[in-house]
Order: C-alpha cells, then structure tokens, then sequence
C-alpha cells in the first residue's frame, strides 16, 4: 500500500499549534476572521499546510494579534518613502520584460518578482546616465 503525504491539517491539528482551543477557532471561522483558508469536507474542516507552515516559521508573528487585527507582517512600503506610478505600457514590451525576469529568476536562488524588477530596471536606467 502506498503512503500519501496529507496536504492539509485538521481545524483541531492547527488549534494545538497555535494555543487556542477549537470552539474559539470554529467561531472565527463562523465570522470569517480566520487567517488562513478554510475547507469544509463533509463535517470536518481543514487548513491547507503551506500557509499554516509558512506562518508558523515567521518568527515575527503572533496568531492573536493577527486574528484580533493588531499585528501581520511588516509594512513593505513606508509612507513618505515610495511614490506610486500608474502609467502604461505596450503590451510587447511588458510580455518581453516579463520573460526577461522570468529567464533571470532561473538562476537566482531568491526569485525577484516583477515589481522588484521594475525598480531595478528604473534603478539601471538613472546609473546609467548620471546627472552632470
């Protein structure tokens, strides 16, 4: 008989990872403040693993300041320090720049995404052509 690897926990497996008992995590679910996806099978429900892992592994995080709404993760943009840009883009050129990053994130060990390549990409062009 083959052995299969579960892809999911039970409700009850991640109120024992957390420290919270599974009625105060059905009622979160019930008001749909839980932070992870839920899935109804039958009558039992189950969390996929790969979010309750990567959670758990965050250090910085702290599951009833999530819930509650007081903690997550660390704001990426700082306000005064970013500026957005909404402009447009031949759709030949965004579909080349995404392969670009595609072909280059290959031989990454820590794939960029498109965001933090545009930026690069920006950064390039100015060192390029210095301010005299």
């Amino acid at each position: 008989m083959a052995v299969t690897q579960t892809k999911t926990y039970t409700v009850q497996q991640v109120a024992e990872m957390v420290g919270m008992s599974r009625q105060d995590l059905m009622i979160l679910i019930k008001k749909k403040k839980f932070p992870f996806p839920v899935i109804q099978v039958g009558t039992n429900w189950v969390v996929p693993r790969v979010a309750v892992d990567r959670f758990m592994n965050d250090d910085s995080l702290g599951f009833k300041d999530l819930v509650n709404g007081q903690g997550g993760r660390p704001v990426k943009w700082v306000k005064g320090e970013f500026v957005t840009w909404n402009y447009r883009l031949p759709i030949d050129l965004a579909e080349a720049f995404k392969v670009v990053v595609e072909n280059m994130n290959k031989s990454l060990p820590v794939p960029i995404g498109l965001l933090d390549a545009r930026c690069l990409a920006i950064q390039e062009f100015v060192e390029r052509r210095p301010i005299e």
